[in-house]
């Protein structure tokens, strides 16, 4: 199975097996493909193309192949390994670019709004003028919050990651679900339900979001404007009192654009959990999980990082130049599918520029960003990915930096809630098997006769000083514990039982 590198190895080894034992040549494919899936680990789960019938080979559109022992011998991050069927996007696929079932993104983020694109990706099609009314008004419906989840959202921290919060309130989400979710729900019954949590998920995350950061920038009660429609894009404006002419259009078209790509690393996580026949809020949680993640969603902000430490692009090119010399990494470039061009990330260029012509400070960082661009593809190849000029957008618009990959997450849930839906559609349990390289058959050696290792660096755990919530009006504050006394600790008296104010009020709350 290791020697197998193409067809021709293929043929041959037919050939032999034909003429020295007279099989059929059918014979032989059932026999070559069970004892390779036996010997690479992959029963029933990964099969090459090579190996299959042309009627068997699956319909997933790709960039480029891979080589046959990669995908046998457990390519690494499972690059280029098929899982499966799908519907809902094609990515990298020729001239095609990025397409949302079927039709051009680009396109979409020109002619239409997020809502529509969120209503195709759910529904697998595009909606009627009283389709999409419906389905907005639904949306405004859904995005109130419940008192549990606000109430929640004061007491999390300010210093905390806003995917933290984004995931603790998609988790409380799934606690106060109504909606039945098991085996025994008619399949179209359950489709239905998780079609409702999907929008349900969709219309609250900006609203958890504005929440949390209006609750802990402004120290009062929220009050939510309201407006006669909803949209995600107008509901990001509202979150970060964005006053740049354009802003929801511009929003708009980013969120369509950041809708959906395949099974990126959080959609391959929604998809595994989603395999369990676990219900969308922990899929989705599994999801903002990997996000989180800063070779995920990080990129944003390491992109912006680097763009904006530059006074000039001179001073830039002569950075990227060193930085390449001594092999460092330069975040923004890169693309494991599109080897071409990320054909997102030259549309929001352009809309970058048209936003920079007008103030010079913009127009500086835009020079830097394009001079970096430059250096990358001159020397390495590489084309920009879509958070590069994203990151630069976000920034124009006045979206905090630590707060970038939470436009990415109120985009991405709807292609994760499309992912969810489609894998129950038709479930397997996504289980695939590693390649065991570890000792094997090893002794056991009795614990009096193994040898010691001092192990007290290694396991000790360093104290953390633990913030407990205290609530004094509106304004949730932290205090420091206090020192551990070095007394003896007199035993508590039943009767009479001291007990701190800070205690007192962290068991109220």
């Amino acid at each position: 199975a290791r020697l197998v590198r193409g067809r021709s190895w293929i043929l041959m080894g037919a050939m032999v097996m034909v003429i020295a034992h007279g099989r059929p040549l059918t014979s032989f494919r059932k026999y070559s493909m069970r004892n390779l899936g036996q010997r690479a680990h992959v029963r029933n789960i990964i099969r090459h193309p090579w190996l299959l019938k042309s009627s068997e080979r699956p319909r997933i559109h790709r960039c480029r192949s891979t080589s046959s022992s990669s995908q046998i011998n457990g390519a690494s991050g499972l690059k280029g390994v098929v899982l499966g069927d799908s519907q809902i996007s094609v990515v990298g696929d020729g001239d095609k670019g990025l397409q949302y079932r079927g039709y051009s993104a680009t396109q979409l983020a020109v002619q239409a709004t997020f809502e529509e694109v969120a209503f195709l990706l759910l529904y697998q099609k595009l909606p009627s003028v009283s389709e999409l009314k419906f389905f907005k008004d639904r949306l405004k419906d859904s995005s109130y919050l419940e008192p549990q989840i606000i109430s929640m959202l004061e007491l999390i921290p300010s210093t905390s990651h806003p995917m933290d919060v984004l995931r603790t309130g998609v988790s409380m989400l799934g606690a106060l679900e109504t909606y039945e979710h098991s085996q025994s729900v008619p399949k179209s019954t359950h489709e239905k339900n998780v079609r409702l949590m999907a929008e349900q998920l969709l219309a609250k995350i900006p609203k958890i979001m504005l929440h949390w950061y209006k609750f802990h920038s402004t120290g009062g009660p929220v009050l939510a404007k309201k407006s006669p429609s909803f949209s995600v894009a107008s509901s990001i404006v509202e979150i970060f009192d964005i006053n740049e002419p354009g802003a929801e259009a511009i929003l708009n078209r980013l969120l369509i654009l950041y809708a959906e790509h395949d099974l990126n690393a959080s959609t391959f996580a929604s998809r595994v959990t989603a395999s369990t026949l676990a219900d969308p809020y922990s899929a989705v949680c599994s999801a903002i999980a990997t996000l989180r993640g800063p070779l995920h969603g990080g990129a944003l902000s390491d992109s912006i990082r680097l763009i904006l430490s530059f006074s000039d692009a001179d001073a830039a090119e002569e950075h990227i130049f060193s930085s390449l010399k001594q092999k460092k990494i330069i975040p923004g470039f890169g693309h494991r599918v599109y080897r071409m061009g990320d054909p997102r990330s030259q549309m929001i260029k352009a809309w970058v520029r048209e936003i920079a012509t007008e103030n010079p400070s913009r127009q500086q960082a835009f020079d830097v960003a394009e001079r970096i661009e430059e250096v990358m593809l001159i020397e390495k190849g590489l084309h920009p990915n879509v958070d590069y000029y994203g990151s630069l957008l976000l920034h124009f618009l006045g979206i905090p930096e630590r707060l970038f990959v939470t436009i990415f997450a109120m985009a991405r849930i709807i292609g994760w809630s499309a992912h969810i839906l489609e894998q129950q559609e038709n479930n397997r349990l996504i289980r695939p098997v590693s390649n065991y390289v570890g000792p094997v058959d090893r002794p056991l050696v009795p614990i009096e006769s193994r040898e010691e290792h001092d192990m007290k660096e290694n396991l000790q755990i360093p104290q953390k000083e633990i913030q407990v919530p205290m609530n004094i009006g509106n304004m949730p504050i932290y205090s420091q514990p206090r020192p551990s006394s070095t007394k003896k600790q007199q035993q508590p008296d039943e009767n009479n039982l001291r007990i701190s104010q800070q205690s007192q009020r962290y068991r109220t709350l």
